[in-house]
């Protein structure tokens, strides 16, 4: 693909600019006229950014949570399904471990899916069924961190409020610091802050997102050149990959140690192991000989 295609002529002029002035006014307004026309001319859409979606702040928090480590497009039909089955924090607190578990079978990670049942239960016993808005009561939350605290504030009550995410820190990378050092967060930070469309921050946030996941596609995400990541390890045989297969077999019906055995082909030995880390982590519970979901 030609460079002219990847890096257009207002990426250019806005970088003559910067070095020019740094991070003046003006270098800052030209920055959010660019993503803001980005957004408006290709801008993703998804369930989870309209109106009926963040006007209800349940619905947000499970979005994110769910869009946690998975992308987008594969949280879409699991997300719809998901509020469709448990429509509010009430009937998600009262709801069966293993309901909630099934409901999540196919997005990973599935942590996720007891911290967010967790938060429903704190939501109703601890603030009346109404979500925070402080990003410190958030962040007492399971699974809720600094920057998921910041997006549930910003996309379910339109607070402008700095936080990064993969895509986020890719943008600024590429507009802030091309050829450079790979900056901090806390650096990224202030110019997040001062970049923020305080008049509709969620949707700043959309499109910052958005551009973000058109510089991956495209090959220019600068942030991936300046980490030396180790290889991942293969997800196939790993102890993830058991406990889930573990979770999906118990979801079915109760088994013994040897019949988890047989049933994946590891040592029982391997099957104690991984179902006593799920115990401890309120997964399943031990009944006797037989291990079965919480």
């Amino acid at each position: 693909m030609p460079q002219t295609q990847l890096i257009p002529n207002e990426v250019s002029t806005f970088r003559v600019l910067l070095d020019e002035q740094g991070c003046s006014n003006n270098v800052l307004a030209e920055f959010q006229a660019i993503i803001k026309n980005h957004y408006k001319v290709r801008g993703r859409k998804y369930p989870f950014r309209e109106p009926a979606h963040y006007s209800d702040p349940y619905k947000v928090v499970v979005s994110e949570i769910m869009l946690q480590q998975t992308q987008a497009d594969r949280v879409v039909e699991k997300y719809l399904a998901f509020i469709h089955q448990f429509p509010d924090f009430a009937t998600l607190a009262r709801a069966a471990t293993e309901d909630v578990l099934k409901a999540w079978i196919g997005l990973g990670y599935n942590r996720r899916a007891l911290a967010l049942k967790k938060i429903a239960e704190t939501v109703i016993e601890q603030y009346g069924g109404k979500v925070p808005e402080t990003i410190e009561a958030l962040e007492t939350f399971p699974s809720v961190g600094p920057n998921t605290a910041a997006s549930i504030a910003t996309f379910a009550f339109n607070v402008a409020v700095p936080f990064i995410e993969t895509n986020i820190r890719a943008v600024y990378t590429f507009f802030f610091f091309q050829d450079q050092e790979l900056p901090s967060d806390a650096v990224l930070l202030d110019i997040v802050e001062k970049t923020i469309d305080g008049s509709n921050p969620r949707e700043w946030y959309y499109a910052l997102m958005d551009y973000g996941v058109m510089l991956k596609k495209e090959g220019r995400d600068p942030t991936k050149k300046h980490q030396a990541r180790p290889k991942q390890a293969s997800f196939k045989g790993s102890t993830r990959q058991m406990r889930g297969n573990i979770l999906k077999l118990l979801l079915d019906s109760p088994r013994n140690a040897e019949e988890l055995a047989g049933d994946l082909g590891i040592e029982v030995v391997i099957v104690k192991r991984i179902a006593k880390q799920l115990e401890t982590e309120g997964f399943l519970i031990e009944d006797g000989a037989m291990y079965k979901i919480k």
